[in-house]
């Protein structure tokens, strides 16, 4: 299996401690970074939180998405949650496992 590395400079060494994540549908940085390498077609970036309209209904969008919203099917039991609730449901599951805990950076 091959798996392309990238090496790009928009990458901000000060930001945090973690992994680099590649999420262009959720930032814009990537969301061009993946547009100019024609890295995946458009379509089929995933897209795991989208805009709630006032039908409660999500709206699909082609363009990166950065607010909080609601998190689509590709989030497997949080989907359907606000970005709120999401996001503390998600911290309450890794400190239950003790795979991980609240923190501000």
């Amino acid at each position: 299996i091959s798996i392309p590395i990238y090496v790009a400079s928009y990458v901000v060494p000060d930001y945090g401690t973690g992994a680099v994540m590649g999420v262009p549908a959720h930032d814009e940085r990537d969301w061009e970074f993946v547009k100019v390498n024609h890295i995946i077609s458009e379509e089929n970036i995933k897209r795991v939180i989208m805009p709630l309209i006032q039908d409660n209904t999500t709206l699909y969008s082609n363009k990166v998405f950065t607010s909080r919203g609601i998190l689509t099917a590709e989030c497997g039991q949080y989907a359907g949650l606000s970005s709120d609730d999401a996001e503390k449901a998600i911290v309450e599951d890794a400190q239950k496992t003790g795979y991980g805990r609240w923190s501000v950076q």
